[in-house]
This record gives structure tokens, sequence and C-alpha cells, in this order.
């Protein structure tokens, strides 16, 4: 019994120890939530399908935040906003580099990622940056954008299932300038010259 308490109290101590080491976040006055998308950067026939809320997916994170919208006639298209904190820029730019080969995914992918000729964009404000679509094979051949950058100690992830009639690569423009936008107002990084005004 004795040996038992003096092994819980050294365990204890031990994460006591470890978690005193942990950097503290920055200080924010804004919540995560406020650095999802506006669905006024949508094409209007796109309809709110989750409002914002709360979303953490595992304990590396912090706070968390998640967004969607679709279109549902004729046919289903999707877009999410995904932003996550973590305790220091460090650790999201860690973090960055982990998820990068699971954002870009190769299951079900029938064209390798790329980014489009029709829109090479790289983000003016994100400290690490990925853009990228392809092909997949879901329900019948659908191209798909992602958005993945660090910026700080924050990890955006924006995805949008692309047809030309209801999103164009010009609106999609829009949509990632507005977001760098926003993550440059509000973590005090310069803005870009062309940025639209949300």
């Amino acid at each position: 019994m004795k040996q038992r308490m003096e092994m819980f109290i050294l365990l204890a101590g031990f994460a006591l120890l470890i978690t005193g080491c942990l950097p503290e976040p920055p200080v924010r006055d804004f919540k995560t939530r406020e650095l999802l998308l506006d669905p006024s950067w949508f094409p209007p026939t796109w309809k709110v399908t989750s409002a914002p809320k709360s979303a953490i997916q595992n304990r590396r994170q912090i706070d968390g935040a998640y967004f969607s919208l679709e279109v549902r006639e004729p046919i289903l298209l999707v877009a999410q906003h995904e932003i996550f904190r973590y305790r220091s820029k460090q650790e999201a730019s860690n973090e960055f580099t982990r998820q990068m080969p699971e954002e870009f995914f190769q299951a079900t992918v029938v064209v390798p990622w790329q980014v489009p000729p029709e829109l090479p964009y790289t983000s003016p404000v994100a400290d690490q940056f990925r853009f990228a679509c392809t092909v997949i094979n879901l329900k019948g051949r659908t191209l798909l954008c992602d958005a993945f950058g660090q910026y700080d100690e924050y990890i955006s992830t924006f995805s949008v299932a692309i047809d030309s009639r209801y999103m164009t690569f010009a609106d999609l423009e829009h949509v990632l300038k507005a977001i760098d936008e926003r993550m440059a107002r509000v973590l005090g990084k310069p803005l870009p010259s062309s940025t639209p005004q949300p």
C-alpha cells in the first residue's frame, strides 16, 4: 500500500512538472470562432449547415471552432472551415507538418493534388501554407480544393467541393483572400494590399 502511494505521488509530481513546463499561449482578446469564414463571402446559393461551434479533435489543441455550408440541389457540395489553436507558434508549426499528409490524403484521389492553373493562390499572411485541388471519387467525380495554413499559434483548414455552376475559381479566390485578411487583422499582421473587405 505504501509503495503504491509513493508511486502515485511520484507520478502526480511528474505530471505537475510536465504541465508546469508547457508554454502559456499568447493572450488574445477574441474567440477562435471569430476567425471562421463569413457565409456572406460565398455565392448566395450556399446555405449554412453548421453554425460556428466549438470543436476539439485531440488533446494537442487548446481551442477550436468549426463551420460548414452546402449546396444541395441538384448536387451536394460541401464547404467547411476549421480553426484550431495550440499553445505556441512552434506547436502549431509542428502540427502543420504532422497533419500535412492527412490533409492532402491519397485515398479516393483520382488526380494527384496540385495547384490549379486557374488559381495559383499562395497566402501572403500565413507562416506556412498549402493550397491544392484534386479530383476524388465520391458518388461520382468531384473537384475538391483545400487551403491549409498556419497563422501564429492557429491552424486553419478550409475545404470545398467545386462546381463552376455554384462556385468559380474567382469565388474561391475571394474566400481565400478574405480568410487571410481576417487572420491578418486579428493577429496584427500586415494586411495584403489587394484583399476584399468582408
